[in-house]
């Protein structure tokens, strides 16, 4: 069994634990590469056993309304071996999939429209891409092996960060959650979690692909309320 401590920042370390003293067995290890996220919570006891956590996107003001700040969509966050050792995991919760609303599929213009802006989108690639989801871009360079989105930068993607042991050269797998005013980038089986805040400039509400995916597939979503 292993354990984990956890810091406000995202930072964490495994170890082990005797019920009074936790002993460190890795460095402090990133797990947030996004521009927002702070102060995460977890859930005890939770009915399916899961730890699920809920984190706050600080900074994430909306000029003009009564109110400020918001939530992440809650992900469960799991241990898993990679070849540098126990590494945590952050994928959406499944009862996300819940909020589905029609499949999304391209226009002539090769625009897959969602009209609330909020989507749900797997896709895995094997060369370089890029997705622009209302505006914003999230791209993957194979040469040097780089995620980007707005001035975040993930470099060593599928060098450092592949752990499952079908993967090929630059196999990148990737999940977005689309909210109104945040994109949530989970990469490598969500051992890249990269929160984005941030208010679309675009008036287009969708996605375009450049690039060919192996498997591509995107939905629309309701709203949770």
């Amino acid at each position: 069994m292993k354990w984990v401590f956890w810091g406000a920042s995202g930072y964490y370390r495994v170890g082990s634990f005797d019920g009074s003293t936790f002993k460190p067995e890795t460095d402090s290890i990133r797990s947030d590469y996004g521009n927002t996220a702070y102060a995460a919570q977890t859930f005890y006891n939770e009915p399916k056993g899961r730890r699920v956590q809920i984190t706050w996107f600080n900074g994430s003001v909306f000029p003009g309304c009564a109110w400020n700040q918001q939530l992440g969509f809650p992900t469960e966050m799991r241990l898993v071996s990679t070849p540098a050792g126990p590494r945590l995991t952050f994928l959406p919760v499944d009862e996300i999939r819940e909020l589905h609303a029609a499949r999304m599929k391209p226009d002539a213009s090769g625009l897959w429209e969602a009209a609330s802006g909020l989507m749900d989108v797997e896709a895995r690639f094997e060369d370089s891409f890029a997705i622009t989801v209302n505006g914003t871009k999230i791209s993957y360079d194979a040469p040097s092996d780089t995620l980007k989105a707005l001035d975040r930068s993930v470099p060593g993607l599928t060098g450092q960060y592949t752990w499952w042991t079908t993967a090929q050269s630059h196999d990148v797998a990737l999940r977005l959650l689309v909210d109104r005013a945040s994109v949530e980038v989970y990469a490598q089986r969500g051992l890249v979690n990269m929160p984005l805040f941030l208010i679309p400039t675009s008036t287009e509400r969708g996605l375009r692909i450049e690039g060919k995916p192996v498997s591509f597939e995107a939905h629309e979503l309701k709203s949770a309320w």
